[in-house]
């Protein structure tokens, strides 16, 4: 199937960092990720997020998504949600965990696509939780 210019771009596996903010700014946590994402021939979307790869501690959590239209749309136990580009470096992805957490994430790709930079607001009842940043560079396609 056809995926969008932006997240096309997204497919393959990226290694970076997550940094953890509270809503005023101050580190909560920092730790090293392995994302792998492709896409499947009948539109199905596979997602893997490795968090402290290469450790004892790695652990992993798996998400599906599926592609319908101009969007990218999840719809399982964990998330409920949707994806969708900008422009042809920049990806936006809404979605709520069933404790009714929303996130928002906008993902800015490098032009040349070796390098992705994502920043995530986690809200509950429309406050600011926390945010996420993350920078990634992309190891393998």
């Amino acid at each position: 199937p056809q995926i969008f210019p932006a997240l096309s771009r997204q497919l393959g596996t990226w290694d970076g960092e997550f940094h953890r903010v509270g809503p005023e700014g101050d580190t909560l946590d920092r730790f090293p990720t392995r994302i792998t994402a492709r896409l499947d021939e009948d539109g199905t979307y596979h997602q893997i997020n490795t968090y402290n790869p290469d450790t004892p501690d790695a652990r992993s959590i798996v998400s599906q998504g599926r592609v319908e239209g101009c969007h990218l749309v999840f719809e399982n136990d964990r998330i409920s949600g949707q994806a969708f580009d900008i422009d042809a470096n920049t990806s936006v992805f809404t979605f709520a965990f069933p404790n009714g957490q929303e996130v928002r994430e906008i993902v800015s790709l490098s032009p040349d696509g070796r390098n992705r930079h994502r920043a995530t607001q986690y809200l509950s009842d429309g406050i600011l939780v926390r945010r996420t940043l993350i920078n990634e560079r992309k190891v393998q396609k």
